[in-house]
């Protein structure tokens, strides 16, 4: 079974922009990926690549696959109620710290 070439706009205008930013050729990012000019200038026209070369460009950027996919990171999960907690648990001593020294000080 032969695999279907799929294209993405947000790739392509995500790879796009993170390769202006940086200042990258297509010769430079296929020698860093490991892959040929010609599959670089596919990518940049919207040609999703094989997950093994997806990662290689995240890894190359800094960014997540799905930030090369979608243009956006990854959602972020609600702050647990227990996070919430050690939050304020960790004010409220750094509060009594605080106050502690101070009193220590008069001492």
């Amino acid at each position: 079974m032969q695999g279907r070439k799929s294209t993405n706009v947000h790739f392509k205008a995500v790879l796009n922009r993170l390769m202006t930013i940086r200042k990258i050729d297509n010769v430079m990012l296929s020698k860093a990926i490991q892959v040929t000019p010609t599959a670089v200038g596919n990518y940049r026209a919207g040609r999703v690549p094989r997950s093994e070369e997806l990662f290689r460009l995240a890894i190359f950027f800094g960014v997540t696959m799905e930030e090369l996919l979608t243009g956006t990171a990854g959602k972020k999960k609600e702050d647990s109620p227990w996070k919430n907690r050690a939050l304020s648990a960790e004010k409220t001593l750094a509060s009594v710290k605080a106050d502690l020294s101070a009193v220590l000080k008069k001492i």
